[in-house]
């Protein structure tokens, strides 16, 4: 299994009972497929099912483009799997900055700043 994961520039401070959450992106290979998520130490993400769901993400002055946000199998709410993975990987690549714009329970839309220069691939 090769894994990829950043540790995001900022956190956010949620109100009780999570209080202050800080994010990791990671990129792995698992069971034939690469999937890209999203990790809050303390958080709850609000995320759909099959695509239903989107965030808006953004790499450094490019235009915005939104990918899915799916829930995980394992019923964790403090995890979220982007879609569009190719792109996602393709574009963290050569980026210096990526914005996640996920949406989190009764706290509405905030700001995931990353800067992939950080990106540590373990294989």
């Amino acid at each position: 299994m090769a894994i990829a994961s950043l540790n995001s520039d900022n956190s956010i401070e949620f109100d009780f009972p999570y209080g202050k959450s800080n994010f990791k992106l990671t990129i792995r290979k698992w069971r034939g497929s690469t999937n890209v998520y999203l990790t809050g130490s303390s958080c709850q993400f609000i995320a759909g099912y099959s695509g239903d769901k989107t965030y808006r993400v953004k790499f450094d002055e490019e235009a915005p483009f939104r990918v899915s946000a799916n829930e995980s199998t394992s019923g964790g709410a403090n995890i979220v799997f982007l879609g569009n993975t190719s792109k996602l990987i393709s574009k963290l690549k050569m980026a210096k900055k990526f914005i996640i714009e996920a949406e989190f329970y009764e706290a509405g839309y905030k700001q995931i700043i990353f800067y992939p220069k950080g990106l540590e691939w373990n294989k």
